[in-house]
């Protein structure tokens, strides 16, 4: 474990267990408060505060797609799950290249298997103040074009009343599977803003065209964050379950099954493609602003 702290903010990082962080918390009126869920005895990387996605996000419909010609077939990497999710390396141990009291660097490198294509994926952790800095780089290491996009997947404490406000002009309904089926306006109930009360709000949804933006309001613990994420993120999964003490706000690189959507010109919506020694970089930052 790896544990980064100063006055304002501490988080702690597991490389061994897919490169996630365990927990995120903010100094509130001389109290640590959690910002991500706290996840400090787990044994398994969903139980996590935040894990990364790479080489996509989100799930493929049974593991199957066409490149280039080239029928990939993964096999489904959750028993708990019905089709791939989320990629390699949040499955996989990390190194970590540099360390100190605010900052850790950390590395995982894929060697061609069930994903044919060599890839590397870096990660940079850094509190600066009460916020925290997460920069994610994924470079293209094989010979050959490559399908490639990366995410974050934070758990947000949900265990005292919080409130979501951001913005996107879409949504993606989903069918019994969770795999996406038709775009409609994100308005009435899927709405995003402003405050929006997420106690009785279930959600599994890839919203899409969302402002990168965002504010996530504690009331009771006189705490409130903005969340900013890269151009690299034209994605929003917002997974709210019910009953649960915590839902998960992740910009992501991809839409859900990118990968076997026939191309539309709109970043949004197509997968990304990194040709040899291509590299994409993203970040998002999470700081406490007045409550």
């Amino acid at each position: 474990m790896i544990r980064l702290q100063n006055e304002q903010a501490r988080m702690a990082i597991a490389p061994e267990m897919g490169g996630a962080v365990l927990y995120f918390d903010l100094l509130v009126n001389g109290e640590w408060q959690p910002v991500m869920r706290h996840a400090e005895e787990v044994s398994d990387v969903l139980e996590c505060a935040s894990f990364p996605l790479a080489p996509f996000c989100g799930r493929i419909r049974d593991g199957k797609f066409t490149f280039n010609g080239r029928q990939i077939t993964l096999p489904r990497n959750r028993h708990d799950q019905l089709h791939t999710i989320h990629g390699q390396a949040w499955q996989n141990p990390w190194k970590v290249d540099e360390q100190s009291e605010t900052e850790a660097r950390l590395s995982f490198v894929y060697e061609p298997g069930d994903w044919p294509w060599k890839y590397e994926v870096k990660q940079h952790f850094r509190l600066d103040g009460p916020a925290l800095d997460m920069t994610m780089q994924f470079r293209n290491l094989d010979t050959e074009a490559m399908p490639a996009a990366i995410g974050f997947h934070p758990y947000f404490d949900k265990s005292m009343p919080v409130f979501l406000s951001t913005f996107a002009r879409e949504v993606w309904m989903i069918d019994d599977e969770v795999m996406p089926t038709e775009r409609v306006p994100a308005e009435g109930e899927w709405a995003l803003g402003p405050d929006k009360p997420l106690e009785n709000f279930v959600c599994d949804q890839n919203f899409q065209h969302w402002s990168r933006e965002a504010v996530l309001r504690w009331p009771q613990r006189h705490l409130a964050v903005s969340i900013t994420a890269d151009e690299a993120f034209p994605v929003l999964v917002i997974y709210c379950p019910k009953g649960q003490p915590f839902f998960c706000f992740e910009p992501a690189g991809n839409l859900a099954d990118a990968v076997n959507m026939a191309p539309t010109g709109d970043p949004a919506i197509d997968m990304p493609v990194l040709q040899p020694g291509e590299m994409k970089e993203g970040g998002m930052r999470i700081a406490r602003i007045e409550a």
